[in-house]
Formats: C-alpha cells, structure tokens, sequence
C-alpha cells in the first residue's frame, strides 16, 4: 500500500473516531481533497475555501451537483481583509507568502476572513456539528488557526501541512506548528510524508493529522 493510500485509510477512520458530519477543506485548490473524502465514504458536509480565481471556478464546477458540498470563494486567514495573494503558475503553489522557489505569475487582491467570524453564518441550518479542520495553505496554515481562536474549541480534528524546511518566507518550521497546535488541545495522531529534497531524500514536508482526545471514540482501525 503505498503512502498516499495509507494516509487516506487512516483519515477515514480518524474521521469515524472523531464522529465528524463537516469538514472545512481550506486551500482546497480544485476539489482533490473533496473527491477523496467522497471516495473513502465520508457522507457529511464539505465546505471548501479557495481564493484563487481560476481554481474556485474549476473546483464549483467539478462539484456543484454535490447536494453536500458549498464553496466559498475566499480565503481564510488571522484577519479580516483584502489581501494580496501571489498566484503561480500552477495553483497549488499559489500562496500570500513569496515562494522560495517558484515564482509569481500574477498578484490577485482576494478577500480573506477568520473563521471564527464567519463559523456560525457557515453552519447555519446543521444540527450538532462535529468540525474538522483541513489546511493546506501553501505556508499560511498557522495563520488560519490564529484565525480560528474564537471558535477553535468547536474544532475536534485537524490536519495541516508542516514544513520541515519551508519554502516560503515567513513560514514557521514543522516545530513552531506542531506546538503551536498542541498549546489548544490537539495531540499528533500521525505524520505523512508530503515531499522530500530532490538532493538526498531528506524530508521537506509532513501532513500532520491531530485530534483533540476527549472528542475520540473507540480504539483505532486494525
């Protein structure tokens, strides 16, 4: 079984753990994440935030039909405001952080929100919502949880992109996240490989899965 598969069996069964109806896919880029849950049988809610244009349009097209889903063409973030954000060539490197190895195509003014300021407009309507959180934000993750304080406690499970060397400035390494993310009550559950150096194999990047342990129901999947 291969990594990528391996990381897609222990998400299914975290989310069952974790009793999860919504999940708020931010960076969702044009809905890979979303095709995935779908095929590993999660049924709930997805709500993607995508700022990028181009992205947005493919990511609603691909899955407006999907009586579950909702887009919002915006970005998350720790403020409430118009921000430049730097769109590359290939939109999953596209970032508010200046890469340090791609460049930048164009720069688009998007609107970014906390998620604490929008939470309850998002989940209007759905009863007892069980919240987990999927980042991958191109360097600006932690940021999105700063922007999630005053509702954080509301999140049971989250998964972030960490960065072992960052490549993107101003992008905290893999310890400040993980820390970060333990001092509001998430334990690591699990680490994936994202990306390792071309050079010598070392890692570049892990996909961190976390929960918050009173949320867990039942052992894990044998």
């Amino acid at each position: 079984m291969t990594e990528g598969s391996q990381k897609a069996v222990y998400l299914r069964d975290l989310l069952k753990r974790l009793r999860i109806n919504c999940f708020f896919d931010v960076g969702a880029n044009i809905g890979e994440s979303v095709k995935l849950l779908r095929r590993i049988g999660f049924k709930g809610y997805i709500f993607s935030f995508e700022p990028h244009p181009d992205s947005f349009k493919s990511l609603h097209s691909a899955l407006s039909k999907d009586p579950y889903w909702r887009g919002l063409n915006i970005a998350l973030g720790s403020q409430n405001m118009l921000s430049d954000f730097n769109i590359a060539q290939f939109s999953y490197h596209s970032s508010f952080l200046p890469s340090k190895i791609v460049k930048t195509s164009r720069v688009a003014n998007v609107q970014m929100k906390r998620l604490d300021s929008i939470i309850d407009t998002v989940l209007e309507g759905i009863t007892a919502p069980r919240i987990f959180l999927k980042i991958d934000t191109q360097g600006y993750d932690l940021e999105v949880v700063k922007g999630a304080a005053g509702c954080i406690d509301r999140i049971s499970g989250l998964q972030s992109e960490i960065a072992v060397t960052p490549v993107y400035d101003n992008m905290p390494n893999y310890l400040k996240m993980l820390a970060y993310y333990e001092s509001l009550g998430f334990v690591l559950m699990n680490l994936f490989t994202v990306a390792r150096t071309a050079g010598n194999g070392a890692i570049l990047e892990y996909d961190a899965l976390m929960a918050r342990p009173k949320s867990l129901n039942g052992p894990p999947q044998k």
